[in-house]
Protein backbone atom coordinates (compact mmCIF):
# COMPACT_ATOMS: atom_id res chain seq x y z
CA UNK A 1 0.00 0.00 0.00
CA UNK A 2 1.29 3.35 -1.07
CA UNK A 3 1.69 6.58 0.93
CA UNK A 4 -1.78 8.00 -1.17
CA UNK A 5 -4.07 4.84 -0.35
CA UNK A 6 -2.67 4.65 3.21
CA UNK A 7 -3.95 8.80 3.10
CA UNK A 8 -7.31 7.75 1.43
CA UNK A 9 -7.97 4.86 4.01
CA UNK A 10 -6.94 6.84 7.28
CA UNK A 11 -9.69 9.97 6.23
CA UNK A 12 -12.36 7.06 5.38
CA UNK A 13 -11.32 5.79 8.56
CA UNK A 14 -11.56 9.45 10.64
CA UNK A 15 -15.05 9.87 8.88
CA UNK A 16 -16.43 6.59 9.87
CA UNK A 17 -14.87 7.04 13.41
CA UNK A 18 -16.78 10.63 13.88
CA UNK A 19 -19.85 9.11 12.44
CA UNK A 20 -20.27 6.81 15.04
CA UNK A 21 -18.82 9.00 17.56
CA UNK A 22 -21.90 11.39 17.06
CA UNK A 23 -24.14 9.08 16.75
CA UNK A 24 -23.38 8.04 20.11
CA UNK A 25 -22.68 10.88 21.66
CA UNK A 26 -25.28 12.76 20.05
CA UNK A 27 -23.40 15.32 18.87
CA UNK A 28 -24.76 17.60 15.71
CA UNK A 29 -22.66 17.69 13.12
CA UNK A 30 -24.75 18.40 10.17
CA UNK A 31 -26.26 21.37 11.40
CA UNK A 32 -29.78 20.54 11.45
CA UNK A 33 -32.12 20.17 14.12
CA UNK A 34 -33.96 16.99 15.45
CA UNK A 35 -35.78 18.59 18.80
CA UNK A 36 -36.70 22.19 18.62
CA UNK A 37 -35.08 24.21 21.86
CA UNK A 38 -36.94 24.73 24.71
CA UNK A 39 -38.59 28.32 25.48
CA UNK A 40 -35.62 30.44 26.83
CA UNK A 41 -38.35 32.25 29.37
CA UNK A 42 -40.85 30.15 31.80
CA UNK A 43 -43.50 31.14 33.93
CA UNK A 44 -42.91 28.75 36.72
CA UNK A 45 -46.32 30.13 38.90
CA UNK A 46 -47.44 32.81 41.14
CA UNK A 47 -47.36 34.23 44.66
CA UNK A 48 -49.97 36.22 46.15
CA UNK A 49 -49.60 38.24 48.96
CA UNK A 50 -51.99 38.18 51.52
CA UNK A 51 -52.65 34.78 49.89
CA UNK A 52 -55.83 34.42 51.56
CA UNK A 53 -58.32 37.30 51.51
CA UNK A 54 -58.57 40.88 50.49
CA UNK A 55 -61.02 43.50 51.26
CA UNK A 56 -62.13 46.60 49.42
CA UNK A 57 -59.53 48.85 50.40
CA UNK A 58 -56.74 46.71 50.47
CA UNK A 59 -53.32 46.19 48.76
CA UNK A 60 -52.43 42.45 47.08
CA UNK A 61 -49.54 42.17 45.86
CA UNK A 62 -48.75 39.56 42.95
CA UNK A 63 -45.65 37.84 42.09
CA UNK A 64 -44.62 36.39 39.15
CA UNK A 65 -41.96 33.35 39.24
CA UNK A 66 -39.87 32.93 36.16
CA UNK A 67 -37.20 31.54 34.91
CA UNK A 68 -35.22 32.81 31.77
CA UNK A 69 -32.25 30.92 30.68
CA UNK A 70 -30.86 34.07 28.14
CA UNK A 71 -31.91 37.28 29.97
CA UNK A 72 -31.96 38.50 33.74
CA UNK A 73 -33.22 42.18 32.51
CA UNK A 74 -37.08 40.67 31.60
CA UNK A 75 -39.94 43.59 31.41
CA UNK A 76 -43.40 42.85 32.67
CA UNK A 77 -46.49 44.09 31.24
CA UNK A 78 -49.44 43.63 33.42
CA UNK A 79 -52.65 44.07 33.44
CA UNK A 80 -55.33 43.52 36.19
CA UNK A 81 -58.93 43.94 36.76
CA UNK A 82 -59.41 46.47 34.28
CA UNK A 83 -56.90 48.97 35.22
CA UNK A 84 -54.81 50.63 32.83
CA UNK A 85 -51.76 47.98 31.87
CA UNK A 86 -48.24 48.85 33.85
CA UNK A 87 -45.14 47.89 31.90
CA UNK A 88 -42.19 47.37 34.97
CA UNK A 89 -39.19 45.54 35.56
CA UNK A 90 -40.31 44.08 38.28
CA UNK A 91 -42.06 40.64 38.61
CA UNK A 92 -43.96 41.39 41.06
CA UNK A 93 -47.28 44.18 41.01
CA UNK A 94 -49.05 46.11 44.24
CA UNK A 95 -52.49 47.40 43.63
CA UNK A 96 -55.48 48.06 45.25
CA UNK A 97 -58.85 46.49 45.62
CA UNK A 98 -61.09 48.89 44.36
CA UNK A 99 -64.47 46.77 44.07
CA UNK A 100 -66.17 43.74 45.94
CA UNK A 101 -66.26 41.13 42.24
CA UNK A 102 -64.93 38.55 44.81
CA UNK A 103 -62.51 37.58 41.68
CA UNK A 104 -59.29 39.35 40.80
CA UNK A 105 -58.67 39.20 37.15
CA UNK A 106 -55.36 39.84 35.28
CA UNK A 107 -52.28 38.82 33.01
CA UNK A 108 -48.95 39.27 32.57
CA UNK A 109 -46.90 39.46 29.63
CA UNK A 110 -42.99 38.87 29.40
CA UNK A 111 -42.02 41.14 26.97
CA UNK A 112 -38.86 41.06 24.47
Amino acid sequence: MDKKERSKLFTALVIILATLLSCDLGLNIGGGKDDPDPPATEILGFEFFPNDTVAVGDSLIIKVIVRDSLDTNLRFNWSIDNQADKITDLNFIKFLIQEDSGVVQGRVNILP
